[in-house]
């Protein structure tokens, strides 16, 4: 890189104002997305074991059945979650709906991020941690040591593939470093803070949240944007057409977020009992 292009890297283009907006824009659509997510990948548990004949009892961050689960099952159930989550993250990323604004198109790409992340983290985590649902599949099915070191390997594979490609919207919608910091770092930082509190805060309030699965419910608070932050190993690689984000106070995001929480406090700490 040459001297010239070395500076023009740290050149401000963005006002400090603009920097601001993007990075609480990003912040707000971050935890919304998350929590988003997270209500249906919880959700789709809860929808494989009705179809296999169990009841089901919700949580904010796991899902009970009744009576006791056979093997298959538990496998299904289990697994079901991951691959949820993983398809629907691809979906969303390959079908964009036009969205007027800023704040839709915003919100949309962090949910399709975090969506495909929820399920490539799982992939991830299979050998290390058997709480989690492909660990605890794996451990049903007493799968030889290979297999989920071998799941790991895929998932790490995706998520370099998901922060190469996240790279690409970072840069299109920023306009220089600064910017692109505040909307992939500063904001994974203040929402994964956010996240982890309410998400601390559910556990609190849960009867019967045991140590493996809260730790695996934290941990996941954490990581689930941690494609954000890598993408600026990729950011100055990426050629896109910059198109900005018109971008005002996200008050439609908090207030739907408050809303959201709201309800999963009121609702699902204390199990909803589904069949």
């Amino acid at each position: 890189m040459s001297a010239r292009a070395e500076l023009d890297v740290y050149r401000h283009v963005a006002s400090r104002q603009q920097v601001r907006t993007t990075l609480w824009n990003s912040a707000v659509a971050y935890v919304l997305a998350q929590s988003i997510v997270i209500l249906l990948h919880e959700s789709s548990h809860s929808v494989a074991g009705l179809l296999l004949g169990y009841h089901a009892t919700q949580f904010t961050g796991a899902v009970d059945f009744s009576p006791e689960q056979t093997t298959s099952a538990h496998v299904i159930t289990a697994l079901t979650g991951p691959f949820f989550s993983l398809v629907t993250g691809l979906l969303a990323m390959r079908f964009r709906p036009a969205l007027r604004g800023g704040f839709g198109p915003l919100l949309w790409v962090w949910f399709a991020f975090i969506s495909a992340e929820e399920g490539v983290g799982y992939f991830i985590i299979a050998p290390i941690i058997t709480a989690g649902d492909t660990g605890a599949a794996l451990e049903a099915l007493k799968a030889p040591g290979w297999v989920g070191w071998a799941s790991a390997a895929i998932g790490v594979a995706g998520l370099i593939l998901l922060a190469r490609r996240f790279a690409e919207d970072a840069v299109r919608w920023t306009r220089d470093l600064y910017e692109i910091r505040a909307f992939c770092v500063w904001a994974w930082l203040i929402g994964s803070a956010v996240s982890v509190a309410v998400d601390a805060a559910y556990l609190a309030v849960t009867p019967g949240a045991d140590g493996s699965t809260a730790f695996a419910i934290l941990l996941g608070s954490v990581s689930l944007g941690v494609f954000a932050p890598m993408a600026m190993i990729f950011w100055q690689k990426v050629r896109v057409e910059k198109q900005p984000l018109a971008l005002g106070l996200p008050t439609a995001g908090i207030v739907a977020f408050v809303v959201l929480v709201a309800i999963k406090a009121v609702v699902f700490t204390r199990g909803l009992h589904i069949g």
